[in-house]
């Protein structure tokens, strides 16, 4: 691989004069400079010299490529400025692989063209880059540099653009030209070789039509006589129909008078029945109705007895729930009364003690005052006395001052003990009155639940007492309108069944009408009217099948338009009436569109739902079309508009298909149309039985007396007790909430009773220590005056302990004695209030106690009262429904009676209608045969009229078809003496019902021959065909040739291409995956990314783009222009790097790649370039980053030299610099 070793530039761009840039064997070279200094004219002059075109080197033409300097403002021209550089020139040293030296040298002419030399020799362009493609330096291409900007702008190209750059790599480009050339010539020929074939294609199809038509030909004459022997047959098959019919006739008209006779005796008998069976139903009628309203009175008794029981009852029921309320409160009460006696048992008992109590006091303060009055006997024993006292009180001042100290705090502490006990007194005094007050409200608590159940209960029994009263309306309400819904329904059928038999006279005669045609034409000429040859097929589509057949309802199939005449005439001739006809074989039906079926939801073809005999199919669609039957309006509307076609709903509503909605009925109107009647003519009877039935039960209902003031009495009852109910809940809640407060109080109390009592069990040790220390003192004190006074006790003859009552009794003791006193004063007083209390509440609850027993036995005297008064009702109910049963059983039995009667009448007149049916049925038989009799002639005559008329030949006996008169006129000269050999008729046809399968054997041979249309040039006009097809092979079988020619070229040209660009493409997508995961492998992300390429045609990849997918490390997929700058900058010199691996130009030079990466990215590039720089490619960058530019070999720096204008150059070699 050879090395680029020098540039030399000359006046190129900003460089002035000749500038010299020696790389040397450096691998890695990087030029450095600010901006503006000239390092991208650096690039331009290295792209000039190997070929580059001006247009990528910024500028529009060579000249513009030469140095211009500048005349700053205020400068003079020297002479040396004033001449410009007229041309310029670049060249390289290039040292080749086996060491030789080649120099490059492209200069601009001062004419501003090119001039080429290699090693000083000039050249010309070709070969100059043939030279430079000798070294795989590939001017095209480019593989040897990247522009400024060129790194973003790959990253960012479509697939189209980069298909197109391998396609430049690969050199399969050079191969478009004559590809796209035997392209356009392929087509041409395809075209060409297309229009050849299909020439032949007709060819063989025009010899394929006239085999065919020669071969129709034939098959007509052989279907012509197969037409005319099934005519004959059809012809003698009517003449058959007519003589049988009329042998019939004569038959039917000898045995018809006595028939007759025989039906009229029949009438009258009928008529006496019916006569006889109305008187019974009449009478038997009579005695039902008397029955019933002698039933009814019996029930209004039986109902005004119920209505007066029912306030007894509830009245016994309050009355008792009272009782139980009264018995529940005497019991409170009365345990109230035993705790309230227990209570003043005890405050007596401690007042008692009391009392005792301060007796005793008082006693004791006597005997002490008794016991001390022997201390002092004489004037001189109290001077005495007074002396020892005063001696005694200097002996113990000490034990005074300390005794007096202790007093005073010990008076404090007992006055605060005394504070305490009297508020425990007080709080268990407050608690023992709350507790009592909480007996009380939770007695009239209970008390008041117990009449809030009460009502509660009272009102659920008069609710449901007025519940009952009101289902009991209302079912008979309910029952009654069901009843009238269901007769007013049976009744509208009944109507609708009468309105038909008022019309059955019209209707009669219609049928006569079609009876005498049939037997005049024969049945299988006239087939019967609409509504007679069909029948839905459910129930629910009867009224809207009768729309949709319309006015043609009673319409009369026919088959043929002859037929219809000829019945128009007849009925003309006999004044029948009017009447429409349905020829069957010129009626023009429009075919049903059977693409609805599988669109209908909801719905169903209108022929669908119907039932007929397959023979009259052409009838129903005609009459049918293609409307449909509907479920509900809804669904009519949707198809009907959506579809265009008429629909029809099951209650007889009608969408036309012009948006229009007619008819429709209730769901409590007609049923099924005036039509729909005459499929269900059977259920008269039943009908009128149900009736009857129906009738019976509505009276019975009625019979059900109803009284309002009941249901109002039941009202005020239910919303007075309400308004208890209420009041009472109201009282529990206030009693709940006074008993809430209570407990509160007494939880108050409870906790200063036990804190009042905490703080005197404190209280009570610290005055325990304070009287030890008053007892220790004393003991003290008392020896003082046990030591003065023991000589005066001797003396005197009195104890120490003398003294010391003495002393208590006149002396500072007895002010406490007077207070011990007073407290048993207070507490006597206190006892005896309470005592005072207590005696009045158990008056009080006596008081209580004798009302509660005085309201119990008065409520049970009156529970007894209408106790007695419930049981005579009761007792006068119970005989009055044993005679309402009895009188029920006897209008059950009467009713039963009647029904039957009813039963018998109807049968009656139906037995006299039929008798009567059958008159008029004979009666018109027998005219009926008369005419038949006449029609089987004329249809004879007809038929050899007809024969004659068509030249049909048919098998004779005796006679001649000659004889037979064109012309009608009267009986005797249609008359014709003909008599017709039937020997050659098959019994199978003679048993036919109709000619109906003769005729569609008839018509389907017409058809067929009329579809056949023979064509008698078919054979002159095949021999010719047949003459021109050599010509037509030939010119196909070298147009042929053609094609395949050019395409063997094609395919080789296109593999060719296919084979360059492959190798490309696998090359660099082999690679791109470990170029880009070099690239941006770091310690963090040790795998690195990924990179793929992948083509949109597999068969021709150059056609179609390439499409170009980098995914950075540890980042989810995305697409290329959502990827940062940094990230596309990486991707786009993976694929660089990859592309220029393909065909490696011994040198790369990079401006700027490294614009938009950060430090990171930097340094991993500038690693990729160091390793594989060297032997393999020699690298030349373009940078400002210092991360890149110090890993180079070789480091020129460009700088701009502001005072002679011009770019110039330094050199580095690093590698003298060791890595720091």
């Amino acid at each position: 691989m050879g090395t680029l070793k020098a540039i030399e530039l000359c006046n190129f761009k900003s460089y002035r004069d000749t500038h010299r840039v020696d790389l040397g064997d450096s691998s890695f070279s990087a030029i450095i400079g600010p901006n503006g200094s000239g390092k991208s004219n650096m690039m331009d002059a290295i792209s000039f010299v190997l070929g580059v075109r001006s247009s990528h080197l910024r500028s529009t033409q060579l000249k513009d490529l030469i140095y211009r300097g500048r005349i700053m403002r205020g400068e003079e021209v020297s002479s040396t400025q004033s001449q410009e550089a007229t041309s310029a020139y670049v060249l390289v040293e290039y040292e080749k692989s086996n060491g030789d030296l080649l120099k490059l040298k492209r200069t601009i002419t001062p004419s501003g063209s090119s001039e080429y030399r290699i090693n000083n020799k000039v050249t010309s362009s070709g070969e100059y880059n043939a030279t430079m493609k000798k070294e795989n330096i590939l001017v095209k291409a480019r593989n040897f540099l990247v522009f400024q900007g060129d790194v973003e702008q790959i990253a960012s190209q479509s697939p189209q653009d980069l298909s197109k750059l391998i396609e430049i790599t690969s050199g399969s480009i050079d191969l478009k030209p004559e590809y796209d050339r035997l392209k356009e010539e392929l087509d041409v020929q395809t075209e060409r070789s297309n229009a050849a074939w299909q020439r032949r294609r007709t060819y063989n199809a025009e010899k394929k039509h006239y085999v065919e038509l020669k071969d129709r030909y034939d098959a007509y004459t052989a279907k012509a006589a197969e037409r005319d022997e099934a005519v004959v047959k059809q012809q003698l098959w009517k003449l058959w129909q007519a003589q049988r019919m009329e042998d019939e006739a004569r038959d039917q008209i000898e045995g018809g008078d006595a028939a007759i006779q025989n039906a009229e005796g029949a009438v009258q008998e009928a008529v006496q029945e019916v006569e006889n069976v109305a008187a019974k139903y009449a009478s038997d009628k009579k005695r039902l109705l008397k029955q019933e309203r002698s039933a009814k009175k019996r029930s209004d008794v039986i109902l005004e007895h119920k209505q007066q029981l029912v306030p007894v009852a509830e009245r016994i029921a309050v009355v008792s729930g009272n009782i139980t309320r009264h018995e529940a409160r005497f019991s409170a009460v009365e345990a109230d009364l035993l705790r309230h006696q227990d209570e003043v048992k005890q405050t007596r008992g401690v007042l008692k003690m009391a009392q005792n109590n301060f007796k005793e006091h008082e006693q004791e303060l006597s005997s002490k005052q008794k016991e001390s009055g022997g201390v002092i006997r004489s004037d001189e024993d109290a001077v005495e006395y007074s002396t020892l006292k005063n001696e005694v009180h200097k002996r113990s001042l000490a034990e005074q001052a300390e005794i007096e100290t202790v007093k005073r705090k010990l008076r404090p502490v007992q006055d605060h003990k005394r504070a305490l006990e009297q508020a425990q007194e007080d709080s268990e005094l407050k608690i023992k009155e709350f507790k009592s007050s909480f007996s009380v409200y939770q007695t009239q608590l209970k008390e008041a639940e117990e009449v809030l159940k009460t009502h509660q209960s009272a009102l659920r029994t008069q609710s449901e007492s007025l519940a009952r009263v009101v289902d009991e309306q209302t079912t008979r309400r309910r029952v009654e309108l069901e009843l009238g819904d269901k007769l007013g329904v049976v009744a509208n059928r009944l109507i609708e069944l009468n309105a038909v038999k008022r019309q059955s006279e019209r209707e009669r005669r219609l049928k006569e009408t079609v009876a005498n045609l049939k037997h005049v034409f024969s049945a299988q000429k006239v087939h019967g009217l609409v509504y007679d040859l069909c029948k839905p097929k459910e129930k629910r589509h009867d009224l809207a099948v009768e729309t949709i057949l319309g006015k043609d309802i009673d319409s009369i199939v026919v088959d043929s338009f002859k037929t219809a005449q000829d019945c128009i005439a007849y009925l003309k001739e006999q004044q029948g009436g009017l009447a429409s006809f349905i020829p069957l074989d010129t009626i023009k039906a429009m075919p049903v569109n059977s693409s609805l079926r599988s669109r209908l939801r909801g719905a169903v073809l209108a022929i669908d739902a119907i039932s007929f005999s397959s023979q009259y199919e052409r009838a129903f669609q005609y009459v049918c079309g293609s409307a449909i039957v509907c479920d509900d309006l809804k669904d009519a509307k949707r198809l009907g508009w959506s579809l265009n076609v008429k629909a029809v709903t099951t209650d007889g509503s009608v969408i036309h298909k012009a948006g229009l909605m007619t008819g429709g009925t209730t769901q409590k109107g007609n049923q099924g149309g005036k039509r729909a009647s005459k499929w269900d003519e059977s259920e008269v009877t039943k009908l009128q039985a149900e009736k009857d039935a129906l009738v019976l039960e509505l009276q019975t209902v009625g019979r059900q007396k109803f009284d309002p003031e009941r249901q109002d009495t039941l009202q005020r009852e239910v919303d007075k007790v309400r308004q208890e109910v209420s009041a009472a809940q109201k009282h529990v809640a206030s009693l709940k909430d006074r008993l809430k407060d209570i407990n509160s109080q007494l939880k108050y109390y409870g906790e200063e009773a036990a804190k009042s009592k905490k703080q005197i069990a404190s209280t009570a040790s610290d005055l325990e220590k304070l009287e030890e220390q008053k007892a220790t003192i004393q003991a003290r004190l008392d020896q003082v005056w046990y030591t003065v006074f023991s000589s005066y006790c001797s003396r005197v003859g009195v104890s120490v302990e003398d003294v010391f009552a003495y002393e208590q009794t006149h002396g500072s003791l007895s002010a406490e004695a007077e207070r011990k006193r007073l407290r048993i004063s207070q507490q006597i007083a206190t006892l005896e209030s309470q005592l005072k209390f207590g005696s009045k509440r158990v008056d009080e609850c006596k008081e209580r106690l004798a009302k509660i027993r005085q309201s119990i036995d008065d409520d049970k005297a009156a529970v007894d009262g209408w106790e007695a008064d419930e049981a005579q009702l009761r007792e006068d109910i119970g005989i009055l429904e044993e005679k309402a049963r009895a009188e029920a059983k006897q209008v059950q039995k009467l009713t039963a009676s009647v029904q039957n009667a009813s039963s018998e009448s109807n049968a009656a007149k139906e037995h006299l209608s039929r008798a009567q049916a059958v008159v008029d049925n004979l009666r018109r038989k027998l005219a009926q045969s008369e005419t038949e009799l006449e029609t089987a002639a004329t249809q004879r005559y007809e038929v050899l009229r007809e024969c004659k008329i068509e030249g049909i030949q048919l098998p004779l006996a005796s006679g001649d078809l000659e004889s037979v008169p064109l012309v009608e006129g009267d009986d005797s000269q249609m008359e014709v003496d003909v008599e017709v050999d039937f020997s050659s008729l098959p019994q199978g046809i003679r048993r036919l019902a109709d000619d109906s399968t003769l005729v569609a054997k008839i018509k389907a041979l017409q058809a067929e021959l009329e579809r056949i249309n023979p064509n008698l040039k078919a054979v002159s006009r095949l021999e010719q065909v047949e003459a021109e097809g050599a010509t037509i092979e030939a010119e196909s079988k070298r147009e042929r040739e053609a094609l395949q020619e050019l395409q063997a070229q094609f395919r080789e040209v296109r593999d060719a291409r296919c084979d360059r660009f492959n190798a490309a493409f696998e090359h660099i997508s082999g690679i791109i995956d470990a170029t880009y995961k070099e690239l941006t492998r770091s310690d963090a992300f040790p795998l690195g990314g990924s990179a793929t390429l992948t083509v949109e045609d597999e068969h021709e990849p150059y056609l179609e783009g390439i499409k170009y997918h980098a995914m950075p490390p540890m980042k989810r997929f995305r697409e290329m222009e959502l990827l940062s700058g940094g990230e596309k900058t990486m991707a786009a010199l993976a694929l660089l790097f990859s592309i220029h691996s393909y065909h490696p130009s011994p040198f790369f030079v990079l401006d700027e790649i490294d614009a938009a990466l950060d430090n990171a990215n930097v340094q991993r590039v500038a690693n990729y370039i160091r390793k594989h720089a060297g032997t393999k490619c020699q690298f030349i960058v373009i940078s400002l980053k210092r991360g890149l530019y110090t890993h180079g070999e070789c480091l020129v720096g460009i700088y701009r030299d502001q005072e002679v204008n011009s770019s110039k150059i330094l050199t580095m070699d690093l590698r003298s610099y060791p890595d720091t």
